[in-house]
């Protein structure tokens, strides 16, 4: 029997549970980075390396070009990484080359579907375009934090945050949201320092990025975790917070949706979802985490530098 795009298995949502528990319990438990072995993130990198590899020879690149940017933020130097990386497929290299559209482009591999596939497909790939117009958030945890923007190239906040919080969230994600930042910004100009993560519907993601100066498209959370053009705001009170944003890019992909026109590769009837295991996407968090504690980083540099 045909298995259909939206289909997850049992399994599935439970590792993601799982991981979204533990991805809340960072920010409500103070938000304390946790301090890895060199070690353990020389294995952790070796064990992303080879998943991709085996990616790469099953035919599935993206997958590896997922695995092997993981590995490559925090080791750029990484020789293996970047040999293999270098093999992937050139129209890889379009699905990461959305400077303009950030993290609202999704990186779905392209499939093929049958004429009766995408007839069914049609009216359920409107609605998820439709639902993707407005993500909302509503939080528990600690600080003083507030944030209003009209894009991010108009926007004016300040305070610090941990906390971990439930909603429907960028990527298409309906699920839970651990987040810690702080900063002041006003317009595009400020200083931010933050780091996220998020488990549900769509995968895990996590990134983690500090900003100084002008806030633009291309820089890392807002190609990875955060819409840069949403229009709405975020409050943060004590113990207590809720967010919701706008997304104009995501209007423009609804409506022309209609015409079958998909500017943000997020249609299942010619893409699919990646095809990552448990322990997969777990490597891909346990190696943000590691690079977001820079205990970890100094004491890996150290190793690697034999001193």
């Amino acid at each position: 029997m045909q298995q259909f795009p939206w289909t997850v298995s049992v399994r599935a949502i439970g590792f993601r549970v799982v991981a979204l528990l533990a991805f809340l319990a960072v920010p409500l438990l103070g938000g304390c980075a946790t301090t890895h072995s060199p070690r353990l993130v020389k294995d952790t990198l070796d064990d992303a390396v080879s998943a991709a590899r085996r990616h790469h020879q099953a035919g599935n690149d993206v997958e590896a070009a997922q695995l092997l940017e993981s590995a490559l933020r925090l080791d750029p130097e990484l020789g293996e990484a970047q040999e293999l990386r270098a093999s992937l497929s050139p129209e890889i290299k379009s699905l990461f080359d959305h400077p303009w559209l950030g993290s609202n482009f999704a990186r779905r591999p392209a499939t093929e579907r049958s004429p009766t596939a995408k007839v069914m497909l049609y009216l359920p790939d409107r609605l998820l375009d439709f639902l993707d117009i407005m993500s909302f958030d509503v939080h528990v945890g600690t600080g003083l934090y507030i944030n209003y923007h009209m894009t991010r190239a108009l926007q004016a906040g300040i305070g610090f945050r941990g906390t971990g919080g439930l909603g429907w969230h960028d990527h298409r994600s309906l699920g839970g949201l651990g987040q810690a930042e702080s900063g002041i910004v006003l317009v595009a100009l400020g200083a931010q320092a933050f780091a996220g993560s998020m488990a549900g519907t769509s995968g895990v993601w996590s990134t983690a990025d500090t900003m100084a100066g002008l806030h633009q498209p291309t820089d890392r959370i807002y190609q990875e975790f955060r819409d840069y053009w949403a229009i709405g705001e975020s409050v943060t009170l004590l113990f207590f917070g809720l967010e919701w944003d706008l997304h104009p890019v995501e209007l423009a992909d609804f409506l022309l949706g209609w015409g079958a026109i998909d500017i943000l590769n997020d249609d299942f009837a010619h893409t699919r979802g990646l095809d990552l295991n448990q322990t997969e996407y777990r490597v891909i968090e346990l190696l943000s985490e590691m690079e977001r504690s820079e205990e970890t980083m100094t004491d890996y540099r150290r190793e690697l530098g034999g001193d």
